[in-house]
């Protein structure tokens, strides 16, 4: 049957204690490790073979769409039976971890089952800062790390899997794959895939730029050492992570991005008519509308005072974070040494990216503000402010979503074809790793 809904972390393993019921013996479902808060880490495991590959859903915690895909091959798995177009499956034993951070992702409950549009979404939405994804291995001894990045590890040592897919998702755009080493005869699959549910290929995404390219949509990370880094304002490093770490074991990672809705420019290889004025477009909106978000985030702390604890601390770090990101961006992109011609999928990635970071910033600003306590302050100046604070954060985050939504226009990609997707992807990973 269809899922039209996002699963919450709690109905996702409900449901994979449903499977565990339906085939006793067959399936097994586990606790890997626990998360900050101290909620179980859940692994779902099919036996079905010596070599293992391991899938893991919600690495961030606003993509949701790898749970649904988790159990829909979980399901193929057991039953025996083509779902989704899945084929013939390779035999081997599946571990699938049903979210990698749990914490994140109830922070994002409030859009599910589903969200009401894209100002729905982001009036609702969480994504923590990098240092606090749990994929990335601090480079630094000092900094601890996340519970959830060293029962990740744990799973993979244990396990040392053929293959490790990493279930990720684009809020707009397109859908993609970047792997640790080129998987022969993946990109036919893949590219068929998404045709069949109606996903553009994103042919030069934005966390991708620089990344060497085997097809349209098929990226392999660079070599430590190698050149390809990513954007200097991004500071992500590919090298000190979870991608990286099982190869020690020989494992082969894929990381399967799809989009809850659909950027059709993302596929285009035509050149540009004006990627010059297209890129200067877009540093103007992330210096303007980051300076909108900015001025309220300045008013906030001035005369409603947002502190810090536990409840605020990953709202707060992520709109500073993005507050931050949105003039290093743009001063980047106005000093980089572009090339005379750019293809409409990468400046689409570049415009797309130009909206997308201010409204980062601006919902989680609005979430603080709807959970301060300046409404019950005894000051009235600090309960007005805070009040007109609110709605104008409101108004703001609304009218970023919109715009984000028609500008390019986003078409939004049913849930089953999101999952079912990522499914035939991880089963087409599956099968080049296997097959070699």
């Amino acid at each position: 049957m269809a899922e039209e809904s996002y699963l919450a972390v709690d109905q996702a393993a409900a449901r994979a204690e449903g499977l565990v019921r339906r085939y006793p013996g067959r399936a097994r479902l586990w606790t890997a490790g626990h998360s900050r808060s101290g909620a179980p880490l859940r692994v779902l495991s099919v036996a079905g073979g010596e070599q293992n590959v391991l899938v893991v859903a919600g690495p961030h915690a606003n993509e949701q769409t790898g749970a649904v895909a988790c159990l829909l091959l979980a399901e193929a798995v057991l039953s025996g039976e083509d779902v989704a177009g899945l084929g013939p499956l390779p035999g081997c034993s599946w571990h699938f971890l049903l979210s990698l951070d749990p914490d994140g992702a109830r922070l994002n409950e409030g859009w599910m089952p589903r969200p009401d549009g894209m100002a729905g979404y982001y009036r609702h939405f969480f994504r923590p800062v990098f240092a606090e994804q749990p994929e990335w291995i601090p480079d630094d001894a000092s900094r601890p790390m996340l519970p959830e990045t060293r029962a990740l590890i744990g799973l993979l040592d244990e396990l040392t899997p053929v293959l490790q897919c990493s279930l990720h998702g684009v809020d707009l755009g397109g859908s993609y794959v970047v792997t640790t080493r080129e998987l022969p005869g993946l990109a036919k699959p893949f590219t068929d895939s998404a045709r069949c549910a109606a996903i553009p290929v994103d042919a030069g995404p934005f966390d991708a730029y620089y990344w060497p390219s085997v097809a349209p949509g098929v990226h392999v990370l660079p070599r430590p050492g190698e050149p390809g880094s990513q954007f200097a304002a991004l500071l992500h490093s590919t090298e000190n992570s979870t991608w990286r770490y099982p190869e020690r074991h020989g494992t082969a990672t894929a990381v399967i991005e799809v989009p809850m809705w659909a950027a059709d420019a993302v596929s285009s290889a035509d050149l540009h008519p004006d990627p010059a004025g297209a890129r200067s477009r877009a540093c103007a909106y992330l210096r303007d509308a980051g300076g909108e978000v900015a001025g309220l985030y300045a008013r906030a702390i001035d005369h409603v005072g947002i502190h810090e604890d536990a409840e605020t601390g990953p709202l707060l770090r992520t709109c500073r974070r993005f507050l931050r990101l949105c003039p290093e961006l743009a001063a980047e992109w106005s000093a980089q040494d572009w090339p005379a011609t750019d293809t409409i999928a990468h400046i689409t990635a570049l415009e797309l990216a130009a909206r997308q970071a201010p409204l980062r910033a601006a919902s989680p600003l609005l979430r603080l503000l709807s959970r301060t306590s300046a409404a019950k302050a005894p000051d009235a100046f600090v309960r007005r402010e805070g009040a007109e604070l609110k709605e104008l954060a409101e108004k703001l985050t609304i009218r970023l979503a919109e715009d984000f939504a028609t500008h390019f226009p986003a078409r939004p990609v049913p849930l089953d074809q999101q999952a079912a997707h990522q499914a035939r992807t991880v089963v087409a990973a599956a099968r080049s790793v296997l097959h070699r």
